[in-house]
């Protein structure tokens, strides 16, 4: 990822293993996901008007999901 601006990128396809469990993170759109750029006097975007219309979000594949698993829930936020 040195050589590559990964927030360029309409898709980032990130694949995770824990406890011999693999399942996919995808975010579509991660430019969406930065934060507004802080300045002395205002804060501005970093996106134009016309990009900022679509949305970013992220999609998890688990065969394995259990929304009271904190393991997983932990990983999405390091993800976040």
């Amino acid at each position: 990822t040195v050589k590559v601006d990964l927030f360029l990128m309409d898709y980032l396809v990130i694949p995770f293993v824990e406890d011999n469990h693999m399942y996919l993170i995808i975010v579509v759109q991660p430019s969406k996901c930065i934060s507004p750029v802080r300045t002395d006097r205002k804060t501005t975007r970093q996106n134009s008007k016309k990009e900022s219309e679509a949305e970013s979000f992220v999609i998890i594949l688990d065969s394995l999901y259990d929304p009271d698993d904190k393991k997983r829930a932990c990983s999405f936020e390091v993800i976040r």
